[in-house]
């Protein structure tokens, strides 16, 4: 070793070696944190639900998401209000858990941030139970994109839960034809089946009672996403240009139906932004009920073509012929200014149908287009509506807000998967959709501050139950 010092390779000049050593390797370490994990940047409410949605089932957040970043020490409530990331997981043993913790720490101290609070729980046979929370120290009150690397860090270490078994073998469920109401009663006069708490007591009502039975104090969730006419027809186009040779496998001779989805890469927006520009070349997610394959056309009325350029899955469903899932683009045939003037809503509204459920085996009608819309319905995005707020008339609406009753709205874009059956044993191996959904974030802070204050917390039908 030789140091290019004063007194050569003695007592001080190696300490001296040494203290240089050690700080390097802190700056480097300091760089490298700095750079791939250590932000402390506060995040804003709808940064950190954003990050949130980003991780895996089970992660919380604790307190309050509208605390200042600067909150003072002195509040004694600042602490219990501070926002913390927190997640519990149920594993199989001590020794499991033990290596499990060891590989966070590992982890915690590479990224050079670490669980604010860590809890063990033995339950005996049942195994222990791992607690983690997750904040910086240095911000009072919000959350930074370290606690969120971290959360998802250790998302990757924990091990995944085994997926269900359930047969569906084991559950029947008959339904006769005849008992199916192929229109639906008036709106606001259907009826409504009013079940106690302790569920000893049935009562049937009209729909209309519901202003009576809704506390005044409740707090409403409904979701405001619009049906769009989803359902298309069009017929197949026997050796399409473009096709290497023509096809010899069989092909639907009658009209098909194409049940629209989603336009790729579609944002939370919904299908509103896609359907104000020109149809021409628009590629969307679809459901083709017909043995398609890529490269096959479908002739839609007025010149305009769906060509599938993508195959997804088989799509199944009782009583109805084998289909796929697809992505289709249509073409507009004309010249340029042709193709311009053809928006994809006027398309929608020149030739699709309200998707209507299938098991009312009957085809649409235009008093479905009002019948199978909610009338607090905004953003277009829906394949089929959310049915339980189909029941609420304006006159209910205003009758529930004079009654002191607080209403904030959701939006869930309901998909395939309401039309979707289960085709497979195994209730794991279904293929579920994804749907996409938005919140602002002040309704967030209106049913937070509801469920704080003790209100109860209605959700009208179960894709407002998904979101909140």
């Amino acid at each position: 070793m030789i140091a290019c010092c004063p007194g050569g390779v003695g007592p001080v000049s190696v300490a001296a070696l040494m203290g240089n050593v050690w700080d390097c390797a802190r700056a480097r370490r300091s760089q490298t944190t700095t750079d791939q994990s250590r932000d402390y940047t506060p995040l804003g409410a709808s940064d950190t639900l954003r990050e949130l949605s980003s991780l895996s089932a089970g992660w919380t957040i604790s307190g309050d998401l509208s605390v200042s970043a600067v909150a003072e020490e002195k509040d004694s409530d600042a602490k219990e209000k501070r926002s913390a990331l927190k997640r519990s997981v149920r594993l199989g043993s001590w020794g499991e858990a033990k290596a499990i913790l060891g590989t966070i720490v590992n982890r915690s101290n590479e990224i050079d941030h670490h669980p604010t609070r860590v809890e063990l729980e033995h339950h005996c046979t049942e195994g222990v139970e791992l607690t983690l929370e997750i904040s910086t120290h240095a911000l009072d009150g919000r959350l930074s994109e370290s606690d969120f690397g971290l959360a998802r860090d250790i998302d990757a270490i924990l091990p995944k839960p085994d997926p269900p078994t359930f047969s569906m073998s084991s559950v029947w469920y008959d339904l006769p034809d005849d008992k199916i109401a192929k229109f639906p009663s008036p709106r606001g006069e259907s009826k409504l089946l009013l079940i106690d708490d302790n569920g000893k007591s049935l009562q049937d009502l009209h729909f209309g009672s519901i202003v009576s039975e809704i506390p005044r104090d409740a707090h409403l969730i409904v979701n405001d996403s619009r049906v769009f006419d989803a359902r298309l027809w069009g017929s197949p186009v026997r050796n399409p240009a473009g096709a290497s040779e023509p096809s010899t496998k069989e092909r639907p001779s009658e009209p098909t139906e194409v049940m629209l989805l989603n336009e790729e890469g579609a944002v939370l927006s919904g299908v509103d932004p896609s359907l104000d520009t020109c149809a021409h070349s628009q590629k969307w997610r679809a459901m083709i009920r017909a043995p398609v394959e890529i490269g096959d056309q479908l002739e839609l009325r007025g010149g305009v073509r769906a060509t599938v350029v993508e195959l997804f899955s088989a799509w199944e469903e009782e009583g109805e012929g084998l289909g796929v899932e697809a992505a289709i683009r249509f073409t507009v045939e004309g010249d340029e200014a042709e193709k311009k003037t053809l928006t994809f809503r006027s398309l929608i509204e020149q030739q699709g149908e309200t998707p209507i459920p299938p098991y009312l085996r009957r085809p649409a009608s235009s008093q479905d287009t009002e019948d199978y819309q909610t009338v607090y319905a905004g953003t277009a995005g829906s394949v089929a509506a959310p049915t339980a707020g189909l029941h609420f008339t304006p006159e209910i609406m205003d009758a529930l807000e004079k009654k002191g009753v607080k209403i904030t709205r959701f939006t869930l874009h309901v998909s395939a998967g309401t039309f979707r059956p289960v085709a497979s044993e195994c209730i794991s191996q279904h293929p579920m959709h994804k749907e996409r959904f938005s919140v602002h974030a002040s309704a967030l802070r209106e049913v937070a501050e509801s469920m704080k204050n003790g209100r109860p917390v209605i959700c009208v039908g179960t894709t407002s139950a998904r979101v909140a």
